[in-house]
């Protein structure tokens, strides 16, 4: 038994020792600043297919259903409502305002929620709270499941790579488009949900005519982010194309 144990331990880019299953399983992402590439990292995009979506998938069904339970009768209708019109876009803007833009997470972590989750979904569920609404223009396909991005919200961020096959497989270079991302350790991001084509018209880029959009809907000056993760299905209607992850 002690042999078996010891072939089954592990080197550790980040402590510099060999270390067990265990001890890497229940600390990493949090006590263990895991490098993204790291084999064992769940986050590790070459663990995309196998390891991280389940992982991402079990969270997010969980605190889906948490939400259900916390909404009023009013936040449930429109739910429902969009449910029966199949508008994935606008169920995913609900879900992610009601979780990530009514802070749901810290009053459920005040309440105890996530007490007995494993150390891997709850580095998921820190992630999932950095969710913004991003405007994202593709610089490159990297491979099946990563792209080159930058966030015309954001103009002074340096271009940083998103993490979504569906993305990678059927975007085209320079095309812009507005979803949400949220940030996975490592340095990379996530595409979330439903994502929109965001067109060019007449002499406006893509990013000139957002702007003007949000603009006209009101959107204050002074916090555009958190008016768009509320009210994210006014702009995506000028839009003519989507697509979900």
């Amino acid at each position: 038994m002690g042999q078996a144990k010891r072939n089954q331990q592990r080197p550790c880019p980040a402590l510099g020792e060999i270390i067990t299953p265990e001890t890497c399983g229940g600390n990493r992402n949090c006590k263990i600043p895991c490098p993204g590439d790291c084999p064992h990292n769940p986050f590790n995009p070459a663990n995309y297919f196998s390891i991280y979506q389940a992982i991402e998938s079990k969270v997010i069904a969980e605190i889906s259903r948490m939400m259900a339970k916390d909404l009023d009768s009013h936040e449930e209708h429109a739910l429902v409502q969009a449910i029966r019109k199949k508008d994935i876009f606008l169920i995913n803007a609900l879900h992610v305002w009601h979780i990530h833009g009514q802070n749901r997470i810290a009053k459920w972590h005040g309440q105890g929620a996530f007490r007995d989750w494993k150390n891997d979904e709850l580095t998921m569920l820190r992630s999932l709270d950095t969710i913004r609404v991003a405007l994202l223009e593709i610089q490159r396909v990297i491979d099946d499941r990563a792209t080159l991005v930058r966030d015309l919200l954001r103009p002074d961020m340096t271009p940083f790579v998103l993490i979504d096959a569906k993305t990678a497989a059927t975007i085209c270079r320079f095309s812009v488009f507005l979803t949400w991302v949220y940030e996975l350790p490592g340095g990379v991001s996530r595409l979330s949900g439903v994502a929109h084509n965001i067109g060019e018209i007449g002499n406006l880029s893509s990013a000139e005519m957002f702007k003007h959009i949000i603009d006209h809907l009101g959107a204050p000056a002074d916090d555009k982010g958190r008016w768009l993760l509320e009210n994210m299905p006014l702009p995506s209607r000028h839009s003519a194309r989507s697509w979900s992850n």
